[in-house]
């Protein structure tokens, strides 16, 4: 997900600061960034509380951008649920 990439960079914020400040690892913000991984609805609430926006901003701001997993960040699961953990 390049827009959060670009969000971060544009907040000055190394991979090192966004990790701690989420309070998640540097490899989950790295492979979220890269788009390996789609994260959760907690871990991305995290990283947008860390950057001072709301997960639709990053949604709306990946579709600006022409991203293609735009869709898939934290405003619901991939398998068609509202994206909370069932556990």
């Amino acid at each position: 997900m390049r827009p959060l990439r670009t969000l971060r960079r544009e907040r000055l914020l190394s991979l090192a600061g966004l990790a701690t400040a989420a309070g998640v690892t540097e490899k989950t913000i790295g492979e979220i960034e890269r788009g390996n991984t789609v994260p959760r609805l907690g871990t991305m609430r995290r990283i947008t509380d860390a950057l001072q926006v709301t997960p639709r901003d990053v949604a709306e701001f990946a579709a600006a951008l022409g991203d293609d997993g735009a869709g898939d960040l934290a405003i619901g699961g991939t398998d068609g649920t509202d994206g909370t953990d069932p556990r």
